[in-house]
């Protein structure tokens, strides 16, 4: 009786532990990998299209175009921490005045 008493909340305490783990995986899920791609590279003027997103271990990379101003771009948005980081760039033929 007294090893089901100590192996008990032993047992608890394992997979408590494991299962804190596997959600800190995935803090961050893709929508809201979107969103945060949409927020920091839109412009007033034209509308931001998502092309694709692609789940990595730690980050997504989620490709992206303004088609009227010919620009596209590739980011990786950190899974833990919703950090942004730009991979690739493309400027169209439009200027910025």
């Amino acid at each position: 009786m007294k090893h089901i008493v100590i192996l008990f909340p032993l047992l608890i305490i394992i997979l408590t532990g494991c299962n804190n783990a596997n959600s800190n995986d995935l803090k961050l899920t893709e929508e809201k990998a979107k969103q945060i791609v949409i927020a920091e590279r839109s412009r007033e003027c034209c509308n931001l299209e998502i092309v694709s997103i692609t789940s990595k271990p730690n980050k997504y990379v989620v490709e992206w175009e303004i088609a009227s101003i010919e620009e596209k771009g590739k980011d990786s948005i950190h899974k833990k921490t919703g950090e942004i980081k730009m991979i690739d760039l493309s400027l169209g033929t439009c200027q910025w005045k």
